[in-house]
């Protein structure tokens, strides 16, 4: 499963009462996350 596949399924999930500003900040961790768990597979 691709990092991509779950950043598309989040929004079924999504808090309604998060605002444009927590959106942004958890979609920053999301992808820093993503890149981490990229970089950790790559070192294998």
């Amino acid at each position: 499963m691709t990092p991509r596949g779950r950043i598309i399924m989040l929004p079924a999930v999504w808090p309604p009462e998060l605002d444009a500003d927590d959106i942004e900040l958890l979609v920053q961790r999301l992808i820093a996350a993503a890149k981490q768990s990229r970089a950790q597979t790559g070192q294998r």
